[in-house]
């Protein structure tokens, strides 16, 4: 017997899904869970703060004063199902590129170097929906933080010498990819399900179009999805909000 406990607010929905032996434990116990749930559901978003910026860019910031540590996330609104099959792994591409030089921060390993140097930690990620870019950092750098991953959304520079070399560095990543079993299986257990919608689409691409897909190609994709209204920045931990 499962019952399914909804909760919403901020136009998100909170599911709660609980077995319940109604016979033993009566109807009672139905109400006391979902007051609890959605009791639970609220103080998640207790001290949120949402705003929406006139560009489209959405920011979410939480006050958390329980360690003396900020994370600072910025969420891109593509993927895989993104792309056409000439730019197969594209996405995945980009997310490693951005990292190789910008307009305020433009060394290779300038961004990754500010960031270790301050004790913190930079990484990111791609999915078949998003890209992600985030880092972790003792509360007297966020600042910093947010202008480094501002500037990798917005003025990656995308060095023609920095692009050769990370081809390859990719390209070792799709063939690691090809002799894991599991990514294998997860490949075309995705390309069994979806063989029309775009969720088939391989999150690390293909070797031929790594190999040589062009500059103005990858300049053009980045241009046409990395826009603020396809951005959510979240910053959480010992903040100043007003700052």
């Amino acid at each position: 017997r499962f019952a399914i406990l909804k909760c919403s607010s901020h136009s998100s929905m909170f599911l709660l899904l609980i077995q319940l032996d109604l016979i033993l434990f009566g109807t009672g116990i139905l109400i006391t869970l979902l007051f609890l749930s959605t009791q639970i559901y609220c103080d998640v978003f207790k001290g949120v703060k949402f705003m929406n910026f006139k560009n489209g860019l959405t920011a979410i910031l939480k006050k958390d004063t329980s360690v003396p540590i900020v994370s600072v996330y910025i969420w891109v609104k593509t993927g895989s199902i993104n792309e056409k099959p000439e730019q197969a792994g594209l996405s995945h591409f980009i997310e490693h590129l951005v990292f190789k030089g910008t307009k305020n921060f433009p060394g290779n390993t300038e961004i990754m170097e500010n960031v270790e140097n301050m004790g913190g930690y930079v990484n990111a990620a791609t999915s078949k929906e998003y890209t992600c870019f985030y880092i972790d950092i003792q509360k007297d750098g966020y600042i910093q933080a947010i202008k480094m991953l501002s500037d990798m959304v917005t003025n990656p520079l995308f060095p023609e010498k920095e692009i050769i070399p990370e081809r390859k560095v990719v390209i070792e990543e799709i063939q690691r990819h090809k002799d894991n079993p599991h990514s294998q299986l997860y490949e075309k257990f995705m390309n069994t399900i979806y063989k029309q919608a775009a969720y088939k689409n391989s999150v690390i691409g293909t070797e031929d179009v790594i190999a040589n897909i062009p500059r103005e190609e990858i300049v053009k994709y980045f241009k046409q999805y990395y826009i603020p209204s396809r951005m959510v920045i979240a910053v959480v931990g010992d903040i100043n909000i007003k700052e």
